[in-house]
């Protein structure tokens, strides 16, 4: 009977204490497959893909997978990558976890989404080439993220986001080469990082 307790309390408990000691605002969201090994407790985000390793000292340690690596290598033809936007800029509807070609990249551009989960879903853009402009960041509805394309700085929110009950979540996404008007923690958070 101890060895059934011992063994709920691993498989139960531990990670929901490890969850919860964790310290980050924007933790990844998703469905987590659990393992246990000498180093500490690996977590799996399904949803995302992320591996992540809690260590026997508490400590966390994202663990690059062979999967999801990315080459740093330049490919040897690169493509021009090219976005034209009309004043005000485009919307583009999403579901979770699409990737779509952002209008007027010429098909350059696309912009990947996570899972919509807990009023957050990850973003990525990248361009024709496989190079990440934007790597997964977190952003809640009606934040916004910066990226530099060509000397200007393109600005992409989230706007809409509903978590449906049943089906696929979906959001909105802009693109635009105007800040958009109403702030954001994120886009506040980073300028204050960076005056100090």
């Amino acid at each position: 009977m101890k060895k059934l307790s011992v063994l709920l309390i691993a498989v139960v408990v531990f990670p929901l204490i490890a969850l919860a000691e964790t310290k980050e605002e924007n933790l990844p969201v998703g469905r987590y497959d659990i393992t246990f090994s000498a180093e500490g407790v690996y977590f799996l985000d399904t949803a995302t893909g992320a591996l992540w390793l809690k260590q026997n000292g508490g400590e966390w340690e994202r663990i690059d997978s062979p999967v999801n690596r990315r080459s740093d290598k330049k490919a040897s033809s690169d493509k021009p990558v090219t976005l034209a936007l009309a004043k005000g800029g485009a919307t583009m509807p999403m579901v979770q976890r699409e990737r779509r070609k952002i209008p007027g990249s010429s098909d350059t551009l696309s912009v990947q989404l996570g899972d919509i989960t807990g009023g957050q879903v990850f973003v990525e853009v990248i361009d024709v080439n496989g190079h990440y402009l934007v790597k997964r960041t977190s952003l809640k509805n009606n934040e916004f993220l910066k990226f530099e394309l060509d000397g200007k700085d393109v600005y992409l929110q989230i706007v809409d986001m509903i978590n449906n009950f049943i089906g696929d979540d979906i959001c909105k996404v802009r693109i635009s080469f105007e800040k958009p008007k109403s702030e954001s923690k994120k886009e506040t958070l980073k300028e204050s990082r960076e005056k100090s």
